[in-house]
């Protein structure tokens, strides 16, 4: 699992109103599915930064989706209320 950080400007899937600065991270098995998450997540995302375990990496030309489970759907930290950023079939790790 690889940890990815991104940062943009943008807004929650299905919100309606202005675009604010997002920082946002998740563990994932490659930034296919890092990139999955992120856009099942947020839309209209713009000035986008991707770290890969803490090292700055370009934008993929292509990704190749997976589907993920949507957020609503995934289970919530219980202590902050934070979705826990995995796939069904990915161990929940810290």
């Amino acid at each position: 699992m690889k940890k990815y950080n991104f940062k943009f400007t943008g807004r929650q899937t299905g919100a309606i109103g202005i675009f604010y600065p997002i920082a946002d991270t998740y563990q994932a098995k490659d930034i296919n599915e890092a990139m999955s998450l992120l856009y099942e997540d947020y839309e209209h995302l713009s000035n986008l930064s991707i770290k890969e375990n803490g090292k700055e990496i370009d934008q993929p030309d292509k990704i190749k989706w997976v589907e993920v489970r949507k957020y609503s759907e995934r289970e919530r930290n219980p202590k902050t209320g934070i979705y826990l950023y995995t796939r069904s079939d990915t161990p929940i790790t810290k």
